[in-house]
């Protein structure tokens, strides 16, 4: 019968690490759905037409998650994402195509706070600890090949 060992080290670099990793991707590309969703979802947006056609818009309330200006593509819903991990670290938000989501995360001292990130993010907070625990399960599970 062939001996199965690794010593803690190798354990941890060869399967702890690559599934917590693979766990934290499946958490991050809910989270990152989710704040996608929310944009718009509390009001603001394009509230109606000109005469010649071009849109009319309002701002969500303040306290709200932010309306949403363009369908589609472009502004901050086209922003969101999440970075490769690195070590057990990974980032989730908008990046440098949309420097006016901080702005809308914390206010300004002419415009209230209209929180998209921090919120989504406790509001997913039971789904991205499902999304995790599944992520990394499936990963261990692969990499050890079911022996344990």
């Amino acid at each position: 019968m062939a001996e199965f060992r690794w010593t803690d080290r190798e354990f941890m670099e060869r399967v702890v690490v690559p599934s917590a990793q693979a766990g934290l991707v499946v958490a991050a590309e809910v989270l990152a759905a989710r704040m996608i969703l929310n944009m718009g979802s509390e009001g603001g947006g394009v509230v109606g037409k000109t005469s010649t056609g071009r849109n009319i818009y309002a701002p969500s309330p303040p306290g709200a998650f932010p309306g949403v200006r363009r369908g589609g593509g472009g502004g901050l819903t086209s922003a969101i994402g999440y970075t490769p991990p690195e070590g057990l670290t990974i980032s989730v938000g908008a990046d440098s195509r949309a420097p006016h989501g901080y702005f809308l995360e914390v206010g300004t001292s002419t415009m209230a706070a209209r929180p998209w990130a921090m919120r989504s993010f406790r509001e997913s907070a039971p789904a991205l600890n499902k999304a995790f625990r599944a992520g990394m399960r499936a990963e261990f599970t692969r990499r050890v090949g079911g022996r344990l």
